[in-house]
């Protein structure tokens, strides 16, 4: 919108599969895809130097997924949702600086707000990443994926992530509820991608997380897949 002030909307597409134990040996692996939440971002710069930026803002979660989507392994559903039901808030703080022409080093902090979703209140979350990207110059040289590339961008990031307990109720085995806590805990990945930006304004990204690190009872423990596509309009 402005040197200091950019406005963002970001819709999600997910495809995910889930890895589930069964009681007699081996595991279901349903699957499922749709349209996730969308983020609405507001973020602004609070100080900027030659080489250096400190920014604010505030990621609104809509909730455009369906937290009931349900997903099969064969012909056994499975619940997995793409999005909360929820408008959520996660307000962050980050900061950028130039290393000696080299490369920008990125540093960021968001604390996640959840809401309680029907008889669960799961605990909140904080995110934190730290990473450095390097930006190739492309222009003058022919398309590259039948496109016009002016630059590429190498990336390499350390993603944190810290879940508060989940606690609340659940049907028992005769429909009966009974009192439900699971733990929370950090988990780290560790994420290379690159980012190709073209002269008409679009950004495409290309990801992947490996978890690195993982707490006692793990919500992922399978490599992470991102594939986005930006259209910057001011």
């Amino acid at each position: 919108m402005t040197n200091n002030f950019t406005l963002g909307l970001l819709p999600k597409f997910f495809w995910k599969k889930a890895y589930i134990k069964r009681d007699a040996g081996g595991e279901y692996q349903p699957t499922t895809y749709g349209l996730g939440d969308t983020s609405l971002l507001l973020r602004y710069c609070l100080w900027y130097r030659k080489k250096a930026s400190l920014a604010t803002s505030l990621n609104i979660n809509i909730p455009t997924g369906n937290e009931n989507q349900t997903g099969y392994s064969g012909d056994q559903p499975f619940t997995i949702p793409l999005g909360t039901g929820k408008y959520e808030f996660m307000p962050s703080l980050s900061f950028s600086r130039d290393i000696l022409n080299l490369g920008y080093l990125h540093a960021n902090f968001h604390y996640y707000f959840t809401q309680k979703r029907d008889s669960l209140d799961p605990g909140d979350e904080m995110r934190y990443n730290l990473g450095f990207c390097n930006s190739i110059s492309l222009v003058g040289t022919p398309y590259l994926f039948s496109f016009p590339v002016s630059n590429l961008i190498t990336q390499l990031e350390l993603n944190g992530v810290t879940i508060g307990d989940t606690k609340g109720y659940d049907k028992g085995e005769y429909g009966v509820e009974e009192p439900f806590e699971r733990p929370g805990g950090t988990t780290l990945f560790l994420s290379p991608g690159v980012q190709l930006l073209s002269h008409s304004n679009l950004k495409w990204e290309l990801g992947v997380q490996f978890p690195v690190l993982l707490p006692d009872d793990p919500w992922i423990n399978q490599p992470v897949f991102h594939i986005g596509l930006v259209k910057f309009l001011f």
